[in-house]
């Protein structure tokens, strides 16, 4: 993944944001860290798990492998 020396991390109030999300940015800050936004939305966005997608890459790949 790309890492650089200074990651800023902005939360907002969506529960688009996940514990992915903020890990992602956490780890890839080098030297520092900048976490903005308001403390309940980061245990939000920690606390939050993805929801599974639903997608049909599982049925694609199967037609494709039996048309082989």
């Amino acid at each position: 993944g790309s890492e650089a020396e200074t990651i800023v991390y902005v939360l907002g109030n969506s529960t688009a944001q996940n514990w992915q999300h903020v890990y992602t940015a956490v780890t890839r800050g080098q030297k520092r860290v900048y976490v903005v936004g308001r403390e309940r939305d980061l245990e939000g966005a920690i606390k939050r798990w993805i929801t599974p997608r639903n997608t049909r890459l599982c049925r694609f790949v199967t037609n494709v492998v039996s048309q082989q």
